[in-house]
């Protein structure tokens, strides 16, 4: 199928390049020729005749491709000019992925949430006093910089809250984890899957508080579900150390 699909773009290439001068044939369609001669030489085509064909007419094609791009690229508009990365824009993006953890294509919401309880745990045990203050001083970190995180790299998106920013749930966790043990596993996890199940279902409060626009909607209502979380975390605290869980911590019981 795909050598069959490759002989019909090279025959087509063939039409076009006798019918049209090289300097009206689109960069797009030079590059994409290009590409596909690539491809064609790696199913084995008639490799001697197609490398000549590209040899030939990459001669002539690459020059006119290159100078056509310096040429685009000089005529940068003011507003591509202004939404054009820059490396404040850069360190948005790399925030409001969660530092890579939503960047898992499937499910980035469940990895950003994980991402965040094990950054959680980890800088509790080993950097901050584990205290319902420092749990608090987090969060507020965690809120404010995500926020103008978001709002930067909305700025360049047409979408208006994309899977992959996760720094969302990276603050909603926080809010679920108020209060909780870094060093109990039960507890941390209990805390991750009821977040979750309210970040997912979108209750009541949490679907009013997605409806802000712009960063405000997007971090809002993950911090309306690790609200709900954690009233949940807080009143199973005290049942779960009757059974004797060693749930512990700076917990507020």
């Amino acid at each position: 199928m795909k050598t069959n699909y490759f002989k019909r773009f090279i025959a087509k290439w063939g039409i076009v390049r006798q019918q049209t001068s090289f300097e009206k044939i689109p960069l797009a369609q030079i590059l994409a020729f290009e590409q596909a001669l690539c491809l064609a030489s790696t199913f084995r085509l008639k490799t001697r005749r197609y490398r000549r064909r590209r040899e030939k007419d990459l001669s002539r094609l690459m020059p006119l491709a290159f100078s056509r791009a310096a040429h685009n690229s000089s005529c940068m508009t003011t507003a591509e000019e202004k939404n054009a990365p820059t490396i404040t824009s850069r360190v948005a993006n790399v925030i409001s992925i969660g530092f890579g953890s939503g960047a898992t294509g499937a499910a980035p919401g469940t990895f950003g949430t994980l991402g965040a309880a094990l950054t959680w745990c980890a800088l509790q045990i080993n950097l901050l006093s584990s205290s319902v203050l420092t749990h608090v001083e987090l969060l507020v970190v965690v809120v404010v910089v995500g926020t103008i995180a978001v709002a930067a790299s909305l700025r360049q998106l047409s979408e208006q809250d994309p899977g992959w920013i996760v720094i969302d749930e990276w603050a909603g966790m926080c809010v679920a984890l108020v209060g909780a043990n870094p060093s109990s596993i039960t507890q941390v996890l209990f805390a991750f899957v009821v977040f979750r199940a309210f970040d997912i279902s979108k209750l009541g409060p949490v679907r009013t508080a997605e409806r802000l626009p712009g960063a405000y909607g997007v971090m809002l209502d993950d911090l309306v579900a690790g609200a709900l979380a954690w009233v949940v975390v807080q009143a199973a605290t005290p049942m779960a150390r009757g059974y004797g869980l060693s749930w512990g911590g700076p917990g507020l019981w």
